[in-house]
């Protein structure tokens, strides 16, 4: 199997369009292939300051998980926007790679879903879950994984908790989810069935 190398990944901001397409192929599909860690990209004389790392996987691009993969790129960029920062995403093949450069590499956040990270790896990180991917039970939380004992990850936490919380009050997530999942898409306990995934 041919090991993937930087170029297999995707790489923009938040605030670029490209990250719309990548996200409807990362989001909603959690098995990923067994593949080798990639090799850092310092190593090829390329210096990469990525700060949000997450997966897609090919084999679920229906419209369905496409129209959802935009949706909560859009609340990623406006919850980010909200707390004063607009980190870069590194989407890549597989689960196994964004782990690694989450856990070996020390990428400050890790975009992720229930399962993803195991008991014990949930006690080690800080979890602020944006999205239910069911949105009609409120189930199937998306989250993002902050290691707040890097100072980046504890910067980013802070900012996208608060960014989050900003949107929700002021509407602005509410009228995303409505965008792109039509005018009743938000039952009326989503949000606090949503404030249940973050206990404070």
């Amino acid at each position: 199997m041919k090991t993937p190398n930087r170029t297999d990944a995707f790489r923009f901001t938040l605030g670029s369009l490209a990250h719309l397409l990548a996200f409807s192929l990362m989001l909603f599909t959690w098995s990923a292939e067994a593949t080798a860690p990639r090799i850092a990209a310092k190593m090829l004389g390329e210096e990469r300051h990525v700060d949000v790392v997450g997966y897609y996987s090919s084999s679920q691009n229906t419209p369905a998980a496409e129209i959802e993969g935009k949706l909560t790129a859009d609340l990623l960029s406006a919850a980010f926007q909200a707390g004063g920062m607009q980190p870069e995403i590194d989407v890549l093949p597989s689960k196994q790679l964004a782990k690694y450069e989450f856990v070996v590499n020390q990428v400050p956040v890790l975009i992720c879903a229930e399962g993803d990270l195991t008991a014990k790896e949930m006690k080690r990180y800080r979890l602020v879950t944006y999205f239910l991917s069911d949105v009609a039970n409120g189930n199937n939380p998306i989250s993002l994984a902050f290691d707040l004992k890097n100072p980046r990850g504890d910067k980013l936490y802070k900012a996208f908790d608060k960014g989050l919380q900003k949107i929700i009050s002021n509407g602005k997530y509410r009228e995303l989810m409505q965008k792109h999942l039509g005018k009743d898409a938000v039952s009326a306990n989503y949000f606090s069935r949503l404030q249940r995934q973050n206990p404070r």
